[in-house]
């Protein structure tokens, strides 16, 4: 057979092979005479002649599995019918992995939820319509794509880490938010040199622990979602929904939506939505220093042990380290939060150009060292680096205060006029 083959001048041949994906609707991509071989298999689904609003809303069993299984469960996993947004995205954002698979999106999904609340049966939706699940990749150990060896990484469009802890992804921090974006892999095998491919891989991350997911950087990385949980224990929804899966017109349906989904305009790191509960955990990983912070700016100063004094025309508020360090220390003991060493947190306050550690401020021409706050500013810059709004945005207005508010703290304070001076 082998003399036969090369002696067929037609016969096929190759100098490599790659894992090269493609969608369907990028006909002129499939090149016959290329020398690498395509480790990829297209899908073996068919895309229909049928718009989306036909799909949802047809009478068979297709339309059947979008309203009353696929689109509710997507719904609870982003958090309810009142995330729109993330609804919108979440479609979009798959539906760039099926028609632009050699597109890196840049965003990992990160899902909150417990157990049960239909995470796992998502991937199986998506890896369903795919064909099998080798384009998948699951682990629940984070070193299987990201430690010394990563053969499991090899070849996947979808890899998802499942009920990710605290440690592990606090450890991994850097590196996840690396191969998130990253264009290129390099993958290490046992017994075989590294070599590096391209990256084309989706990442979802399951967890019931927010505090895994560091998003103060990442916020053109993570797309973060928290279930509701409605069909937690509803045995009859999910083997209901299983036994649609194995139904081809519902799997041709599915892909056809997706396929059919516009997504002029989107960039996946552009578009993602700020949903509440990365609102939450923005807020939850703000350090207390800052918080601590913003609360003497909506409050009263003087209760946290500052002064306010006048300094050519700017008011500053004053404290003392030590009264600072006390009233730090209390504020984290009265929210329950873990503080921080001195040494930490006067770090953190020298990145704030409104605050000046360690200025001799002569009071009765007595020079003291102090903290010093412009008062003017300091609201502004906490918000604008730190804050950036996302409190005020979970809570009424009127709670965290405006301007007025601030002024009704000046008339609550002794101002001092010509005794002080802050020295340069």
């Amino acid at each position: 057979i082998f003399d036969e083959w090369l002696g067929d001048e037609d016969r096929r041949e190759y100098d490599n092979m790659d894992f090269i994906p493609y969608s369907p609707l990028e006909k002129d991509f499939i090149d016959e005479t290329s020398s690498t071989f395509n480790t990829f298999v297209s899908y073996p689904r068919n895309i229909l002649d049928i718009d989306n609003d036909e799909i949802v809303n047809n009478d068979g069993k297709l339309g059947n599995f979008m309203r009353n299984y696929f689109k509710p469960l997507v719904a609870d996993i982003m958090g309810g019918k009142d995330e729109l947004d993330a609804i919108e995205y979440f479609i979009k954002l798959f539906a760039h992995m099926f028609q632009k698979p050699r597109e890196l999106s840049g965003v990992a999904w990160v899902c909150k939820s417990l157990e049960g609340a239909g995470k796992d049966t998502m991937i199986r939706i998506i890896t369903a319509i795919m064909g099998d699940n080798k384009y998948l990749a699951q682990t629940s150990d984070m070193d299987d794509i990201l430690g010394s060896f990563n053969k499991l990484a090899m070849n996947k469009q979808l890899i998802q880490f499942n009920e990710l802890d605290g440690k592990q992804g606090l450890s991994n921090h850097n590196k996840l938010k690396d191969i998130i974006t990253a264009d290129y892999m390099n993958v290490k095998l046992k017994g075989i040199d590294s070599f590096t491919s391209k990256h084309y891989t989706q990442y979802c991350i399951f967890t019931n622990e927010m505090s895994s997911v560091i998003v103060g950087d990442h916020a053109r990385r993570i797309f973060m979602t928290e279930a509701i949980g409605e069909y937690i224990g509803n045995t009859k929804f999910f083997e209901e929904l299983h036994e649609e899966l194995k139904n081809p017109e519902v799997l041709d349906g599915l892909y056809t939506y997706f396929m059919n989904v516009n997504l002029t305009g989107f960039r996946p790191s552009k578009n993602i939505p700020k949903t509440k509960i990365y609102n939450q955990q923005q807020i939850a990983q703000i350090h207390p220093v800052y918080k601590f912070l913003w609360e003497c700016c909506i409050s009263d100063w003087v209760d946290s042990g500052f002064s306010i004094i006048n300094n050519r025309g700017i008011k500053y508020m004053i404290i003392t380290p030590n009264e600072f360090n006390i009233n730090f220390n209390n504020y984290c003991n009265n929210e329950n939060i873990k503080s921080c060493s001195s040494k930490k947190y006067n770090m953190l306050l020298d990145n704030l150009e409104c605050v000046k550690r360690e200025r001799s401020i002569r009071i009765d021409n007595k020079p003291t060292k102090h903290i010093a706050i412009n008062l003017d500013n300091i609201k502004d810059e906490l918000d604008t680096k730190y804050m950036k709004t996302k409190e005020r945005n979970l809570s009424n207005d009127d709670e965290w205060g405006d301007e007025s508010d601030i002024q009704e703290v000046y008339g609550n304070t002794k101002i001092s006029n010509n005794e002080c001076q802050l020295d340069q």
